[in-house]
């Protein structure tokens, strides 16, 4: 059989936005996604620690192999291809599926008293937690302090039904429609949520909920694009589109983006390290803690997804493993502010 000339493709990656990610990533354990929020493209993916894959090209030696194979940082494992519990950068959908259902009012403040609470005695030991302890609290100032107990409450609010159902028009137990073996976010395994325990840690981003880095970056785009979230673009020709037609209503699109432009404009905010003079960034930090048990001492995965909400021009999701001594989340911000500032110079 002769030979024949393999087929010449060209990925959408910008190899500026893909040596900034890197480079804030280098020597942590991490992922990031990069994208044209408008268009879908997908600017960068990166994965750390990276190896060489040139060493596979022509053979490579059995030391480097087992080095690479047995190192426990993984760094043969695609990260950015795999799920992640999303911590509280997931209250993006809870927020915004409740004001869409009329489960709440954005500008009623409720009563929350302490760091701690629980529906009822049935939870047993099983109280949720938050940082702050603001005793009035809106959907606005839960975004800027990322009140855990709001969002509990707010998912208790949906109901089962509405949340299953609202994650699911949000693209989660679906493919991502993106030539890529990209894996797929999950609810709670393959089912849905059939326990209130469940549905209330899940409210923000805890409970059995795994997304998958991209898919996250994807869900914020709906907040610049009037409720839409775009379908994912990696090879240059391939049309732009929209993937989940109006996952929310253009007003509640407006509404969360601009709670999310103050989670960092507004100095109490938990992403207020990532404000850029001249540029106006919407986003979300989360910390996802990794722990069987309630009050034990687990890994925690630090995440901040922000996007520009006026030129329109780059979002960017990041996450790092094993920030628990390092910050939680707020590690994260300066790296992905970091990349807006290298993008706009």
């Amino acid at each position: 059989m002769n030979p024949k000339d393999g087929e010449s493709i060209q990925v959408t990656v910008d190899t500026n936005v893909q040596k900034s990610l890197y480079e804030q990533l280098k020597d942590e354990k991490g992922v990031a996604t990069a994208l044209q929020p408008k268009t879908g493209e997908i600017l960068g993916l990166v994965s750390t620690p990276a190896f060489d894959p040139n060493s596979f090209s022509f053979g490579i030696d059995a030391n480097t192999y087992q080095f690479l194979s047995t190192n426990p940082d993984k760094p043969l494992m695609n990260r950015f291809t795999k799920t992640y519990s999303p911590g509280s950068t997931f209250k993006l959908v809870t927020g915004a599926l409740a004001v869409d259902e009329g489960v709440v009012n954005p500008n009623e403040s409720i009563s929350i008293s302490g760091k701690k609470w629980q529906k009822d005695k049935s939870w047993g030991d099983f109280y949720v937690t938050r940082v702050g302890s603001k005793p009035n609290v809106n959907l606005r100032d839960a975004y800027v302090t990322s009140d855990n107990i709001y969002f509990a409450q707010t998912a208790l609010k949906l109901g089962l039904d509405k949340f299953n159902s609202g994650l699911k028009q949000f693209g989660f137990n679906q493919k991502m429609p993106v030539n890529y073996p990209f894996e797929t976010s999950k609810i709670a395994g393959d089912q849905d949520i059939k326990d209130e325990g469940v549905l209330a840690n899940s409210g923000y981003g805890q409970g059995k909920l795994q997304v998958n880095p991209l898919h996250l970056a994807l869900m914020y785009t709906s907040i610049v694009n009037d409720g839409n979230i775009v379908k994912p673009i990696l090879m240059n020709g391939d049309e732009s589109g929209i993937w989940k037609k109006q996952v929310i209503s253009k007003g509640t699109a407006q509404l969360i983006q601009k709670d999310l432009v103050d989670v960092i404009e507004d100095k109490n905010g938990t992403g207020h390290a990532a404000k850029i003079d001249g540029l106006t960034l919407a986003g979300k930090t989360g910390t996802a803690e990794l722990k069987k048990t309630q009050g034990e001492k687990g890994q925690e995965n630090g995440w901040f997804v922000a996007v520009d909400t006026k030129q329109k021009n780059l979002l960017v999701s990041m996450m790092i493993e094993g920030v628990e001594d390092k910050g939680g989340s707020h590690y994260v911000v300066p790296k992905v502010k970091n990349v807006f500032q290298q993008y706009n110079k």
